[in-house]
């Protein structure tokens, strides 16, 4: 089992927590002692406390530095510890060791599961032997003492069990959104280097030696060197730093239009105002992929790329005008991406043909 499964104690909170939880079990231990105090069980009780608290403390606040098997025997000596309080008084420290016992032993899998069963077994031995030398035993408590500790056992294993869930879907979400910027990024370079380098070669089988074919390689070095920073930006993204937002979409037009030679408008409507930072690169993200399309899908006349800004957020509209180039289908996953990243943020997106070209147009919260 791995430390995330385990409850951790951070020692900067644990010093001077531990102190205030060790006087409190002892003063506990203490005051459950039968008057007149005989010294021989008052000091088994008092050392029985001390070693189930420093079991406690070694599962607690060091179980990020230990192995599973040094967790295994800092809850063996748990366990014993609170077998010898039990055995020395039925209501007090090794109630709190029983619990914590049950608690722990469901993150250590089957031999941890033995420890809890066995300390639960001398607890349940115990309270039914009591409750069956009274003469009136009451069913009900019986019942409720014994299942408390199953309880908190079977609590404690049920909700590691949906945490590892939750940790295995957040991982899944994570994957798709590595993959999705992967994708755009790539997808909007290498389909802009394509179109080059289709340009080039053309040229230069049609005029050999023409100007145009130099200028033609020049832009496609250029698509290389930005596709590199490109990527390194997603890296820098990925990383945790800053993320490209719409700010960056009035550069991203310019660059298509001096790329693809195609006339590109963008136009800011609203007051603009500040988005969080995934509506802000699904924003980019979408207008990237938008465009991307348009090179390897379209014989567009026109682009026009619309950023309206509302209220309760924001409308990105990017629409082409021209025909479709065959095949119209890439069997692509860009615009799945984009449906995805808008779809976690609770917007829409719209995307399909209208007269005389395309239009690709999402709505994301603030």
């Amino acid at each position: 089992m791995g430390t995330d499964e385990l409850i951790v104690i951070p020692p900067r909170y644990a010093a001077p927590l531990a102190p205030v939880v060790a006087g409190l079990v002892l003063w506990w231990a203490y005051t459950i002692e039968p008057t007149p105090y005989r010294l021989p069980h008052a000091l088994a009780t008092g050392l029985a406390t001390v070693a189930l608290l420093a079991a406690l403390t070694d599962g607690w606040v060091r179980s990020g530095r230990r192995g599973a098997g040094e967790r295994l025997l800092a809850l063996g000596v748990q366990g014993a510890a609170t077998v010898a309080l039990l055995l020395l008084h039925d209501q007090g420290p090794g109630m709190l060791g029983l619990y914590l016992t049950a608690f722990n032993a469901s993150a250590l899998g089957p031999p941890a599961a033995a420890i809890g069963a066995t300390v639960w077994l001398v607890y349940a031995v115990q309270t039914t032997t009591a409750a069956l030398a009274s003469h009136r035993p009451d069913v009900t408590s019986l019942v409720t003492s014994l299942a408390g500790p199953a309880l908190a056992y079977l609590g404690s294993a049920y909700a590691r069990i949906l945490r590892r869930k939750r940790a295995q879907q957040a991982a899944k979400l994570e994957r798709e959104r590595l993959a999705r910027e992967i994708h755009d990024v790539l997808a909007h370079t290498l389909s802009a280097l394509t179109v080059q380098l289709e340009a080039a070669r053309t040229l230069a089988e049609r005029r050999p030696g023409d100007p145009a074919v130099v200028a033609t390689v020049d832009r496609c070095h250029h698509l290389a060197r930005e596709g590199l920073a490109e990527a390194r930006r997603a890296v820098s993204a990925l990383r945790g730093d800053d993320l490209p937002g719409p700010e960056q979409l009035p550069r991203l037009v310019e660059e298509f239009e001096r790329d693809s030679g195609v006339p590109a408008r963008f136009q800011v409507e609203g007051r603009p105002h500040r988005l969080g930072p995934d509506a802000r690169l699904t924003l980019y993200r979408a207008a990237q992929e938008a465009l991307t399309n348009v090179r390897k899908h379209a014989e567009a006349s026109e682009v026009r790329v619309r950023l309206t800004y509302h209220r309760s957020g924001a409308e990105l509209t990017v629409e082409d005008r021209g025909r479709p180039r065959l095949p119209l289908v890439s069997g692509g996953y860009g615009l799945t991406g984009i449906r995805e990243r808008v779809a976690l943020l609770g917007g829409t997106l719209e995307a399909g043909p209208v007269d005389g070209g395309f239009l690709v147009r999402l709505s994301v919260p603030a």
